[in-house]
């Protein structure tokens, strides 16, 4: 029999271990996590990680008169390490994976400081759209006061 003390000890120590484990981010984890880039007949797909890879910024936008900081990549660049030419494109058709589609003017996306593929809001990684969620990627267009266009669950990104 184990002593009352003893396991409270026990008991102690077990919850310390598992606070100060550092829990690792759901989606970053995920093998399933990522996107499609369709452009003519060639289609990229775009993993979590490599999306990583490709440097993750940290950048504000205020809706709706209230500033939040996002974390993601600006997606003129997301096509340039794809070897597409952001000044070539026309139009890009963002598809969710409720089946929301968006489609916009190229500069109204590739302009610096406009158009950033998220992975997460204040610190705060995403959810994916199976658990609720808004992720684990979504478009924010940084200059829009009005979220109306920040497709959550992006799966597919055309380009026209």
């Amino acid at each position: 029999m184990i002593k009352r003390t003893n396991c409270k000890a026990l008991v102690m120590a077990a919850l310390v271990a598992v606070l100060l484990i550092p829990a690792a981010p759901r989606e970053l984890l995920s093998q399933d996590a990522g996107f499609t880039v369709t452009a003519g007949n060639q289609t990229h797909r775009v993993t979590m990680d490599a999306f990583v890879n490709l440097g993750l910024r940290d950048f504000q936008a205020t809706t709706r008169g209230e500033t939040r900081t996002y974390t993601g990549t600006p997606i003129a660049e997301i096509l340039r390490h794809l070897g597409i030419n952001p000044g070539s494109v026309v139009n890009l058709t963002f598809i969710a994976a409720d089946g929301a589609t968006l489609t916009i003017p190229a500069g109204e996306v590739l302009n610096p400081g406009q158009g950033y593929l998220t992975i997460a809001e204040e610190g705060e990684q995403y959810t994916s759209w199976e658990e609720g969620g808004l992720g684990p990627f979504r478009l924010v267009l940084a200059q829009d006061q009005f979220p109306q266009r920040w497709i959550r669950n992006v799966v597919t990104i055309n380009i026209n």
